[in-house]
């Protein structure tokens, strides 16, 4: 698989608001984006709290030559409502990010141009970097050079989504923050990198929380080979993925129906964030001890019992539990004390905390994503060919959020934690259970709004 194309280091920074509970870490909470490959990718997307900053450190900057790359985007806004709260009428759809020729954050305006944001931090007018989607049309947009650390943010129902900042940070909506305007809203967020070398990385991530659902197709330049698509959700995805949740909070006795959010206008379901985002927006007793007796059922199995990742190129690596507690590599120092639930739902605090050894950080991803998918405890090789997909999420504690996302995403394939990459060494990128989509020579990109029915 080509490699990932994420090319910036992004902070975020409680953006002068109050703690948000527990004491996280690092209060910075950090989006690691320097990655070599899928071997190394290891997502800490953590904690955008209220009114979240995304700071650009300036040392990661993004370095391709102006000129180097270009896309052509078509946006499709197919919202036609429906009777469960499916989006409907105008979508405002916004693109920016890390653009090297105007050293640092920039947005898309409607006519394919760039607006840069200034060394001051600035409110990003509408009437700029605002492009509306007529319900039932499309609108085709060219992203002129490179950039890196993109999004596009898609809001439905007319509603308009407001952004302020400069070259040095954009401060963006945030799921968790109800005093925000948006908060109401029906919007959500796709990843989109576009490097020279590499090409064209995206990915409908639901990461932080679902919300609209958007399908991405992707062509290849030379047009010879079909185009490769992630179907995305379906277009009630939120309310089924709500109506699931308030089963599951039934089940087990945990505040998984917490994590959903109605609008106050509608009623109707806008969002349902993920365990980590709903801890760390003021939560930080939710789900407590929720995994706790699993870790300590895991650490025990395996003090008398190899756990063996695979770690594609470098091979198998065998780990056992010692008489300190610590999983231990056998052939290496790499080491690992027992997580909490708090650092499987971010597979980034604790344990699962990157630490610059390109190994640890490839143990991190497939301890993390073994925890997070309940397969930990079966023996296997982790990830293996011997886990169909069919086998995630089977067993409680489980993470509910990521298995319901799958479950609404066409073909099952989402990307609802961190690390949702990880999978068998032998499973080929088209059946991957995750959405991001890498091509070295992209052709079109067309994101359809709105979901399949």
């Amino acid at each position: 698989m080509p490699p990932y194309l994420l090319a910036a280091r992004l902070i975020a920074v409680l953006a002068g608001a109050a703690s948000v509970g527990a004491t996280p870490v690092n209060s910075n909470s950090t989006i690691s984006s320097d990655l070599s490959g899928r071997d190394s990718m290891i997502a800490t997307a953590e904690l955008p709290a209220p009114g979240s900053k995304y700071r650009l450190v300036s040392e990661q900057q993004a370095t391709a030559a102006p000129g180097t790359c270009s896309q052509d985007i078509t946006l499709i806004n197919e919202c036609a409502g429906g009777s469960r709260g499916e989006c409907q009428g105008t979508v405002t759809a916004y693109i920016y990010g890390l653009v090297s020729v105007h050293a640092g954050w920039t947005f898309m305006r409607p006519d394919s141009q760039f607006f840069p944001l200034g060394a001051e931090v600035q409110e990003v007018p509408q009437d700029q970097v605002a492009i509306r989607i007529p319900e039932g049309g499309r609108v085709d947009i060219r992203l002129p050079d490179c950039m890196s650390s993109g999004r596009i943010v898609s809001v439905a129902n007319g509603d308009a989504l407001h952004f302020s900042g400069s070259k040095g940070e954009v401060r963006a909506p945030s799921e968790v923050n109800p005093s925000e305007p948006s908060h109401d809203s029906f919007w959500s967020f796709m990843e989109l990198t576009l490097d020279p070398n590499d090409g064209l990385t995206v990915n409908p991530s639901q990461v932080d929380s679902a919300g609209i659902p958007v399908a991405v197709e992707l062509e290849h330049f030379d047009g010879d080979r079909d185009p490769v698509v992630t179907g995305g959700m379906k277009a009630d995805a939120v309310a089924t993925i709500c109506e699931k949740l308030a089963t599951q909070a039934l089940a087990d006795g945990q505040p998984w129906d917490k994590l959903c959010h109605r609008s106050n206008t509608t009623g109707a379901y806008v969002r349902a964030s993920s365990p980590m985002m709903y801890i760390n927006g003021g939560n930080p007793t939710a789900f407590q001890d929720y995994y706790e007796p699993y870790i300590d059922q895991v650490w025990e199995q395996y003090r008398n019992q190899d756990l063996v990742f695979d770690v594609g190129s470098s091979g198998n690596h065998t780990f056992r539990v010692g008489p300190d507690d610590q999983l231990r590599s056998v052939n290496s120092t790499v080491s690992f004390s027992k997580p909490c639930t708090r650092d499987i739902f971010t597979c980034a605090t604790g344990p699962f905390t990157e630490n610059g050894d390109p190994f640890h950080n490839q143990i991190v991803a497939r301890l993390c994503a073994a925890f997070v998918r309940s397969t930990i405890h079966t023996g296997h090789v982790q990830p293996s060919d011997a886990l169909p997909h069919k086998r995630y999420y089977q067993g409680n504690p489980s993470n509910h959020y990521a298995k319901f996302v799958h479950e609404v995403s066409k073909n099952g394939k989402g990307y609802a934690f961190p690390v949702d990459w990880v999978d068998g060494p032998s499973v080929a990128d088209k059946d991957m259970p995750h959405g991001q989509i890498t091509i070295k020579n992209p052709g079109r990109l067309t994101v359809t709004i709105g979901g399949w029915r």
